[in-house]
């Protein structure tokens, strides 16, 4: 019999969630045929069969947390025949079956029971595993509860929690989760500093409307503000190491290579491809790799090397309607780039009110590695770039 293990994707992955078996038990499979989908922190990626057989015990079900190389399904290979008392010693790595070992726990009762219900069942010692809960996702309720030890206890009102309702409980996805972990960690421990300015997009909108017809046709792909705004930050970059860099306990390293993180929204949530080596691309290069990568988040087909690596993050909430926002550093990076809608202001040049196309950016960046000045003049670059783009953007 062999055992199908949690697998490591990734240098840093400790756990995976099972999301789907495509397999149920009982039913054949071939060797690298898809098993199953497996959901990191960072992806959901579908995890072949080792081996070709009929898959006969599902351990770990769907929707549960599993440690790496713990065990998650049993196969019995094609041509092969064992006891369970007596398992084969085949001499290889597999681990013999003897007697299985439970690798996925039931979750803790105390997860599925409400604070009152929990405190009335320890004050008249009553077991609650034994009791079915009634109330929403099987959480187990006071009045569960009561019903062992009868409606005559007395639950001062002090205790009793006000009540409110709730439409629905969702449980966070893995990938939430350690995001909102890894940003919880790097807001309490890294000192936040966030710079706003203002940027004249009449210039890059004239640049847009004359590249866009050109490229579409050269790359088959659609030039947005977002890959110009990419390619602005990308030039910037080269001459602000210390922006391009990250710490390491008390020593800053600084990033040879331009990896550029494109926050993009998708059904699951935020996740941020990376392109990497932005800064050596030209225009039509990064528009196209923008592009695909996009693309392969919306389709659900990023690999692990496309979601790793980045040095630096931008973030545009522009398209939703956002006027300005503070983002947060996406750690271990030390800055992140958040732009607003492109709006119609009323502008002042040269001594004359005119309506121009206005948009905010917001640099967030550790106080640790840049100081104030040196991220003004990073963004300040930014906005050299992008109001007098020249021949910038060839």
């Amino acid at each position: 019999m062999f055992e199908v293990t949690m697998p490591k994707l990734g240098l840093t992955m400790k756990e995976g969630k099972v999301v789907t078996w495509y397999k149920k038990e009982g039913e054949r499979v071939e060797k690298d045929e898809p098993l199953l989908a497996v959901e990191t922190e960072k992806i959901t990626n579908d995890v072949g069969s080792p081996v070709a057989g009929i898959v006969k015990k599902i351990i770990a079900q769907e929707d549960t947390v599993v440690p790496v190389t713990e065990t998650v399904a049993l196969i019995e290979e094609a041509g092969v025949v064992e006891s369970a008392d007596e398992p084969e010693d085949r001499g290889d790595e597999r681990k013999p079956l003897g007697k299985m070992k439970q690798v996925v726990e039931t979750p803790s009762v105390k997860n599925r029971v409400s604070p009152l219900a929990l405190k009335i069942a320890k004050d008249h010692n009553i077991d609650l595993s034994e009791i079915k809960g009634t109330g929403l996702g099987g959480m187990i309720t006071k009045n569960d509860v009561l019903k062992l030890v009868g409606s005559t206890v007395q639950v001062p009102s002090e205790q009793v929690p006000s009540e409110i309702e709730v439409t629905e409980t969702v449980e966070m996805s893995l990938p939430r989760r350690k995001t909102a972990q890894r940003l919880a960690q790097m807001h309490r421990e890294t000192p936040h500093v966030t710079l706003t300015t203002f940027i004249d997009f009449t210039d890059i909108v004239k640049i847009r409307n004359r590249l866009k017809e050109m490229i579409e046709k050269k790359i088959g792909k659609k030039l947005t503000f977002t890959h110009l705004i990419a390619k602005a930050v990308s030039m910037a970059l080269k001459e602000f190491q210390d922006i391009n860099s990250r710490l390491d306990e008390n020593k800053i390293s600084r990033i040879k290579d331009i990896n550029l993180g494109i926050a993009v929204d998708v059904e699951e949530g935020l996740v941020v491809p990376v392109v990497k080596n932005a800064g050596e691309m030209s225009l039509n290069e990064l528009v196209t790799r923008v592009s695909e990568l996009m693309d392969k988040a919306r389709n659900k087909n990023l690999a692990l090397d496309d979601i790793t690596g980045g040095t630096f993050t931008i973030s545009n909430l522009g398209t939703f309607g956002v006027d300005a926002f503070t983002p947060l550093i996406n750690p271990p990076e030390c800055a992140i780039l958040g732009i607003g809608k492109i709006l119609k202001r009323a502008w002042v040049v040269n001594e004359q009110i005119e309506i121009r196309p206005i948009a905010t950016f917001s640099l967030t960046f550790d106080h640790r590695i840049v100081d104030g000045a040196q991220a003004a003049r990073f963004l300040q670059r930014i906005k050299e770039i992008l109001e007098n783009p020249k021949e910038d953007f060839k």
